[in-house]
């Protein structure tokens, strides 16, 4: 039997490593295994990831898009003197000579890290600026602008609404009235006694 070492889920202490045995493959089309300790391992990292808040989440993308960063930056450069280091005038023989394949493929690497840390600093950017900004503006927005239409909205369309409902309300409450008292449901002195709180 094979062993491989795993890590467990991450932890504040340092990190535990534990032996797995693989014992042969199962047939998964069969049902042999149904994915259950996958499933238990990313909820375990599930629970993990929802204590990290966006500024930790976007410090952590900083740091991946910086580091890709440099390392595209590296292999761009070594690629570029690689291709301006090719002999192309001397023939077949003077290019197979100059070129040293394992330089030419760091410009390709370095565009495909490039890219990546594009998308580490998007994210970035996606993460932490609305964390850091939208609170404050989303609260500007709230009582320069929300608030005031609220108030407009309730003075132009409730208040005149409510005046011109209020007495259709009375009359609703003493029909109420007179049909619980026409079956003799004793509530008739707890609704009198509702409206005069309410009034």
């Amino acid at each position: 039997m094979e062993t491989v070492a795993t890590s467990a889920p991450a932890t504040s202490g340092p990190t535990e490593v534990e032996s797995v045995t693989l014992d042969g493959p199962k047939d998964i089309e069969a049902g042999d295994n149904d994915g259950e300790q996958f499933f238990q391992v990313t909820a375990a990292v599930g629970k993990e990831l929802r204590t990290l808040s966006p500024y930790d989440v976007a410090g952590g993308m900083r740091t991946l898009g910086q580091g890709i960063k440099d390392s595209a930056t590296n292999n761009l450069t070594e690629g570029r003197d690689a291709f301006k280091a090719l002999n192309v005038r001397d023939g077949w023989a003077g290019f197979t000579e100059s070129a040293d394949a394992r330089k030419l493929v760091k410009a390709p690497l370095g565009v495909a890290q490039g890219l990546l840390a594009l998308m580490f600093f998007t994210l970035f950017c996606v993460i932490f600026y609305p964390a850091k900004y939208g609170p404050p503006i989303a609260a500007k927005v709230n009582e320069k602008a929300i608030k005031p239409a609220v108030a407009v909205a309730k003075e132009k369309v409730v208040e005149p609404l409510m005046i011109k409902a209020g007495p259709l309300i009375e009359q609703g409450k003493s029909k109420l009235n007179e049909v619980l008292a026409s079956k003799g449901v004793g509530v008739r002195q707890q609704v009198v006694a509702e409206e005069e709180d309410n009034l």
